[in-house]
C-alpha cells in the first residue's frame, strides 16, 4: 500500500467522523411552530365586518338547544334571515361532543340546522396563526381566511336562499 495514500486516509478519518457526528446529532433544529387560534372576541368582530360588507346588519346571537342538555352559543345572527354563525372553540367542541356534526378536517365548515335557524359552524382550529419564530401562518392570513369564509357563506348560502 502506498504510504502517502494511507496517511491521507487516516488523517481524514477523524475529521470525517467528527463531521458526521456533529451533522447527525441534532445540530441546529428548526424553530417549533407555535400555532394559536384567533381569539373568540376578535373572531366575532371579524365576522361582523364580513356580514356588514355583504350589506346585512348582524344581530347579537344567543344560545340554541342541541338536545340532551347541550347548548351551542351562536355568536351572530345574520340580520333577520334565519341564519347564524358560531365560532366554536376547542373547549366548546369538547363540551358539546357528539351534539355537533363530525368533521373530516379542521378546514371543513358545517351548517347545523337548529329549529328555524341554520348555523354556520366555524371551528377555531381552522383559523390558527403562528405566534412563534417561524411565521408559517400569520395572524393576518388567519383573519383573512375567517372573513373570506363568512363572506362565502353570505354569498353562497344566505343570499342564494333569500333570492328564492
Amino acid at each position: 500500500m502506498n504510504i502517502a495514500r494511507y496517511c491521507s486516509l487516516t488523517s481524514a478519518a477523524p475529521v470525517l467522523a467528527l463531521a458526521l457526528l456533529l451533522g447527525g446529532c441534532g445540530g441546529r433544529q428548526a424553530p417549533k411552530t407555535d400555532l394559536h387560534p384567533i381569539d373568540q372576541g376578535r373572531a366575532v368582530l371579524l365576522m361582523q365586518e364580513a356580514i356588514e360588507s355583504n350589506g346585512v346588519k348582524p344581530a347579537p346571537g344567543h344560545d340554541v338547544d342541541l338536545g340532551e342538555g347541550k347548548k351551542l352559543h351562536v355568536d351572530l345572527l345574520v340580520g333577520s334571515t334565519g341564519y347564524g354563525i358560531a365560532y366554536v372553540t376547542a373547549y366548546e367542541a369538547e363540551a358539546l361532543g357528539k351534539s355537533l356534526p363530525q368533521r373530516r378536517n379542521s378546514e371543513e365548515m358545517r351548517i347545523q340546522p337548529v329549529g328555524d335557524l341554520h348555523v354556520l359552524l366555524l371551528y377555531d382550529d381552522g383559523y390558527q396563526y403562528d405566534a412563534g419564530e417561524t411565521h408559517s401562518q400569520t395572524a393576518v392570513a388567519a383573519e383573512g381566511k375567517l372573513k373570506r369564509d363568512v363572506a362565502d357563506y353570505m354569498l353562497r348560502v344566505v343570499k342564494s336562499h333569500e333570492s328564492k
